[in-house]
């Protein structure tokens, strides 16, 4: 019989000194041709997020999942002067055939 499942997470995401240089740094280069001051950072804490899946079995072979995350940029990451919005909510809806 068709039945649902809710599951729920919590996370972090961590960062080297590469990646959130690429990501969310500026060169000395990169403040001259955009305007934005140069800023660099080291590796750490990037995110904290929280999210809900909603999944319901609708025969054997077909499911329907729904879900909803949000996460927010923290520490270096989140004072980049490229970031305009800390916060993202990401919410979706899928049908799966399971073979």
């Amino acid at each position: 019989a068709p039945h649902p499942t809710v599951s729920v997470s919590a996370g972090v995401s961590f960062a080297n000194r590469a990646y959130q240089q690429d990501y969310f740094g500026v060169t000395e280069l990169q403040s001259f041709n955009s305007g934005n001051p140069a800023y660099h950072l080291d590796g750490g804490l990037k995110d904290l997020r929280i999210g809900a899946r909603w999944n319901w079995a609708l025969s054997p072979s077909w499911m329907l999942t729904s879900s909803v995350q949000a996460a927010r940029l923290v520490g270096d990451a989140r004072r980049s002067p490229l970031v305009e919005r800390p916060n993202n909510l990401t919410v979706s809806t899928a049908f799966a055939y399971r073979f």
